[in-house]
């Protein structure tokens, strides 16, 4: 209700009344339509409470003043009015606490950069008011605390949300981006590396065919930073494919030589040092009651599921057949010896060999005796 000059006292009070009343419901009320809330981006049904903001950021019309003041005869207690506006920014859900972006002013400074300024609602002024009355009385300093006492929705930040929505753009567009980069620092990382390969190629073709070549020595001479995996990744494939579009010439047969002789150095039987029919000795179970020494034979050396230089053994025992890595095949021989060499066991073990304390039952003393070993000296001294 608007007043003008001329309006007499009695309708002043009316029109202040009136304002008072719509004051109290812009603190919380009952909505009448349905709508989307631009704080927290959820619907407004009909019925949910529902505050009005105070900010000067908005999208619609400022009306005229409604109530009545001091020029209509009311006094300072009996003064009550209000500034009306209109737009799709001005009510939210009460607990939502809405922000805007304040974009940088032409006379601002570096003390007032642009960012997301916090719109103040009369929801939240009757909040902060009651909260500071609450916190006088019990000394407690916790908000959330007080909004759950008192039966208020918890606060709803739109800065939280939309934080969170340029954080998932920014994820988006990351993704986008490396999906646009990979192919390029994939082709020039498989470039660099075709490069050492092609470098390593050459240095084994300036080798004789007798001496050993090897990717790590030739990168520890050289200084490359191509690691070893760096050979597996289909350039034997792109020298294969070339070597056939290309007329063949004796510079490019010697580099395919020496690559087919790198290849076979990972399973020869001179890289690893042993071969088909090798006898070995291995310990299991050290420390325990099933403790012995098993010995086998080498039957294969090569490949098995991909990986390179993997032992093939077969167990004397019980034609047990398992299949070792070079270096725990060589560190469960020198293991075996080790302990051979501690509890001086001399000789070529043929099958299963336990080397635990052995109890024995004596018919002419009728008692146990665990005094007995395995093994004994020369003298017949037992081995500790």
């Amino acid at each position: 209700m608007f007043t003008s000059f001329t309006a007499s006292r009695e309708f002043a009070l009316k029109a202040s009344d009136a304002a008072e009343r719509a004051i109290e419901r812009h603190i919380c009320c009952k909505s009448q339509f349905k709508f989307k809330c631009f704080s927290c981006g959820e619907m407004i049904n009909r019925g949910d409470n529902i505050t009005k903001c105070t900010t000067s950021v908005n999208d619609g019309m400022t009306l005229r003043f409604r109530g009545a003041g001091s020029r209509n005869g009311l006094k300072d207690d009996e003064v009550s009015f209000y500034l009306a506006t209109t737009g799709t920014r001005s009510w939210v859900h009460i607990g939502c606490n809405p922000c805007y972006w304040d974009s940088l002013p032409e006379d601002s400074n570096e003390y007032s950069p642009p960012a997301l300024r916090g719109v103040y609602t009369d929801w939240g002024s009757k909040i902060s008011y009651e909260f500071d009355e609450w916190r006088q009385l019990t000394n407690h300093y916790d908000m959330e605390e007080f909004l759950e006492k008192h039966g208020y929705p918890q606060d709803k930040w739109m800065k939280d949300r939309i934080i969170h929505s340029v954080t998932r753009f920014q994820a988006i567009w990351r993704g986008y981006l490396y999906k646009k980069a990979y192919p390029y620092a994939l082709n020039q990382k498989r470039d660099e590396e075709a490069k050492n390969y092609s470098e390593f190629l050459e240095w084994c073709a300036s080798l004789p065919m007798d001496v050993f070549r090897s990717f790590p020595l030739f990168c520890q001479m050289n200084g490359a930073a191509t690691r070893f995996q760096s050979i597996w990744r289909g350039y034997n494939h792109k020298i294969k494919k070339a070597s056939q579009s290309r007329p063949p010439h004796n510079h490019y047969a010697r580099i395919i030589a020496n690559m087919e002789c790198w290849n076979n150095t990972l399973t020869s039987e001179a890289h690893l040092g042993i071969k088909k029919g090798y006898h070995f000795e291995f310990i299991f179970d050290i420390g325990t009651s099933k403790e012995a020494v098993y010995s086998g034979v080498v039957t294969n050396l090569g490949r098995l599921g991909g990986y390179d230089g993997v032992v093939s053994v077969r167990f004397h025992d019980d034609d047990e057949v398992r299949h070792y890595h070079n270096r725990r095949f060589f560190y469960l021989e020198n293991q075996c010896i080790e302990f051979k060499k501690r509890k001086g066991i001399e000789g070529r073990i043929i099958g299963k060999l336990k080397t635990v304390r052995t109890s024995r039952y004596s018919q002419n003393s009728g008692k146990v005796s665990t005094e007995d070993w395995r093994y004994h000296y020369p003298d017949g001294n037992p081995v500790e």
